[in-house]
Formats: structure tokens, sequence, C-alpha cells
């Protein structure tokens, strides 16, 4: 007499121990994709890498969406005449959203690691300003810091993403 209850359990635990492996290897390797594939952590980090003991370099994105009555969009980016601020800001020219703010900021939070604050369906967001700092940036010397400051200009102001890196032992 077959035990159909039995022979059931029994395939169901085959299937799960046959599907853990194969589920950790896949949620592996795409959080290990998703961190190492944007190019824009790999930008950061040449301008953050380059950052010498003591010293302080910004760059700041500004985006604006419809904000003039005469200009649909523009974008610009300081860079304060340093070097490699300068390669950063033409990477975030040519690479970044004009109209979306939020998405550069949050594919900025993922070089550091983090996850931009995203609402729940039907929620929504009247504005968002934050700041992110980290020694774990991809890319990037653990003794370097990285802050990060966005606005989304809701609150007046145009739309900035400012990338800071602080090189070891800056006040």
């Amino acid at each position: 007499m077959v035990n159909w209850k039995t022979d059931l359990v029994r395939q169901y635990r085959n299937c799960i121990h046959a599907s853990i492996p194969a589920l950790s290897i896949l949620l592996a390797s795409c959080t290990f994709h998703q961190q190492e594939q944007d190019p824009l952590c790999q930008a950061i980090a040449q301008f953050a890498n380059a950052t010498a003991g003591g010293e302080v370099h910004s760059v700041k994105l500004m985006t604006d969406w419809a904000g003039k009555a005469d200009v649909l969009a523009s974008k610009q980016c300081e860079h304060h005449g340093y070097g490699p601020g300068i390669a950063l800001c033409q990477y975030l020219i040519t690479h970044s959203s004009t109209e979306f703010a939020e998405r550069n900021f949050s594919r900025v939070a993922a070089c550091l690691g983090a996850k931009a604050y995203a609402p729940p369906a039907g929620v929504s967001v009247d504005y968002l300003e934050a700041r992110y700092s980290s020694y774990g940036a991809v890319g990037v010397k653990p003794d370097i810091a990285l802050v990060v400051e966005f606005s989304d200009g809701n609150r007046g102001t145009t739309p900035y993403l400012e990338i800071t890196s602080e090189g070891p032992d800056a006040e």
C-alpha cells in the first residue's frame, strides 16, 4: 500500500533541498552583479581614490526639469577645478537623469551599499532630502569617506546631488 502523504512529503523535501543551493547562488550573483555593474560606482571610486590625506573634494550635480519658463531642462556640475572632480562631472553630465533626480541618488546610494528610500505603493513623497556617509563604497579605499547629499528640489531649491570625498585624517 502506498502512503500518498509520506510520498508527497518526500517529494516536497527533495524539491526544497534541490532548490536551496540554486536559489542561494542566484541571489548571491544578483547582489554581486547589482553592485558591480553600474559604471557610476567606478567613476565615483576613481574620484574618491584620488583624494590625498587631509584633503576634501566635492562635486555637485544640479538638474532641473521644466523649472524655468524658457528652458525645458538643464544640467550642470560644479567641480571646483579639481581634475578628478572634472572627470566625475563629465561622467555625471553624460550618464545621469535630468528629469528623475531621485534615480541619480538611488544609483549613488547603491555604490555606497545603501538603498534609497522607496515609499510603499499608494504613498507619495512630498519632498526628499538625505545625507549618507560611508567608508565602504564599492571600489573605494577603506580609509576614504564618501558623503552623499541629495535634495529633490521640492522645497524651493534646484534638485542636487553632492558627492564629497574625504581623504584619510581629513577633518
